[in-house]
């Protein structure tokens, strides 16, 4: 499993889940802060953050919206 987090500059939402990767010590997420359009696109989304959950078994992709259900995920994912 791939896990990445896009995020943009002066984004409270986006630092709001940033924050919470680095307290809990979730060192398995990638960042991308490039405000990829493009890539929150692909999942119907308009807004960041947006997590990417890659399946790299089946190559199986799933982009997750909003803040307070990104941080729930990550509880799940990794037990924090």
């Amino acid at each position: 499993m791939k896990v990445k987090l896009y995020s943009k500059d002066n984004c409270p939402y986006c630092d709001k889940v940033k924050n919470f990767i680095k307290e809990k010590g979730i060192e398995a997420v990638e960042f991308d802060e490039t405000k990829n359009v493009i890539e929150v696109r692909k999942f119907g989304g308009m807004q960041f953050p947006m997590l990417k959950i890659t399946d790299e078994a089946s190559g199986e992709e799933q982009g997750i919206f909003e803040s307070e259900v990104i941080i729930q995920i990550l509880t799940q994912l990794f037990n924090k």
